[in-house]
């Protein structure tokens, strides 16, 4: 009783003087390479379009927009910047309580929280 078990030898159908690796022509090669740069080109574009239109109205600017200018020439950016101005001109206050006192003073500029914050006349 025989117990070869090894399995049955394939026939190739690729000549004797062809034995080894497959090999693929310089054309087939130039159209494979091709393909695969136009899919990876896509894939990027694809998603980093994505990324951007995805993200994009939490991305920009601030919610709510910065207040800016105001009558007299004055600019006020901030938890109470400029909070009591009346009749003052060209101010500039910027962060919290920033000119908070200010009333009738005209070219101030306060840069950080509570700065020039009891400045009333000036």
């Amino acid at each position: 009783m025989d117990l070869n078990l090894k399995p049955a030898a394939r026939k190739s159908t690729r000549p004797v003087s062809q034995a080894g690796p497959l090999k693929i022509s310089r054309t087939k090669k130039k159209t494979l390479m091709r393909t695969t740069t136009k899919t990876i080109y896509f894939a990027v574009v694809g998603i980093s379009l994505a990324c951007f239109t995805g993200f994009a109205p939490n991305a920009f600017g601030v919610n709510p927009p910065p207040d800016g200018g105001y009558p007299g020439k004055n600019t006020a950016e901030g938890q109470d910047a400029l909070f009591s101005l009346t009749n003052g001109n060209s101010n500039t206050a910027i962060g919290f309580a920033a000119l908070k006192a200010n009333t009738n003073g005209d070219r101030n500029t306060a840069n950080g929280a509570v700065a020039l914050f009891f400045n009333k006349i000036g």
